[in-house]
């Protein structure tokens, strides 16, 4: 998943660069759309007009361009976090990526897997397509798997978690869940887990730094 196609060349990264710098949790949310169960990804506290426009570039009427204005009809359905800014990054391009994949170069494939009304479109209720929330519960078991990291999920809850298959065999990940909140506070929700990941991370780090004696921690040059 390392070699992406020229249409995702420009992903707006925020780099892990940018995540140190303003001392950002190692992490990755999902989000989920309450009215329509589209899926985002983000490495912010919520969902970004860019994070919508490079995952539904080839949106239709079946999977329709959400807005990204509507914070309040998005719910975060799982946080990720990983060991360090540079996963993170990683993971996040890894899961653009596997969207691509779905929409357009797999979309055949992809659209012979899901579970089809008798008019053969995409099954629905109202707006609803549950298809799309157990997509992004394989894309996150996919990318899991291909990072070869230990990584820790917070589901919205147990169901969200999808079934035992996609996660068959997948041994580098904890899951945990996310803690009650008031939708209102959403937001502080999450900025505290980015925090305690971000503070986890540095205390990681630096233990490592003094360990290999790097960094802040190297030993001073002898002098001649």
């Amino acid at each position: 998943m390392k070699n992406l196609s020229s249409k995702l060349q420009n992903i707006p990264l925020k780099s892990a660069q940018w995540l140190r710098r303003y001392k950002c949790g190692p992490n990755v949310f999902a989000f989920r759309n309450l009215e329509t169960g589209q899926v985002v990804f983000s490495q912010t506290l919520y969902p970004k007009e860019l994070d919508i426009q490079n995952q539904f570039q080839f949106a239709n009427w079946q999977n329709r361009l959400p807005k990204a204005e509507r914070k309040d009809i998005w719910r975060p359905l799982a946080v990720v976090t990983l060991p360090n800014p540079e996963a993170a990054v990683s993971f996040y391009e890894n899961l653009v990526q596997l969207r691509f994949m779905r929409d357009r170069s797999m979309k055949k494939q992809a659209n012979d897997w899901r579970k089809k009304s008798t008019d053969e479109n995409i099954w629905y209720y109202g707006q609803f397509r549950p298809t799309y929330t157990q997509e992004a519960v394989a894309d996150l078991a996919s990318a899991v798997e291909a990072s070869n990291l230990e990584c820790e999920i917070k589901w919205e809850n147990e169901w969200r978690r999808g079934e035992d298959k996609y996660w068959e065999g997948i041994t580098n990940v904890n899951h945990a869940y996310l803690p009650k909140y008031n939708p209102r506070e959403q937001t502080v929700m999450l900025k505290k887990i980015a925090k305690e990941a971000y503070t986890a991370f540095r205390r990681q780090e630096k233990e490592l730094f003094k360990s290999l004696k790097i960094g802040p921690y190297a030993e001073p040059a002898a002098q001649s």
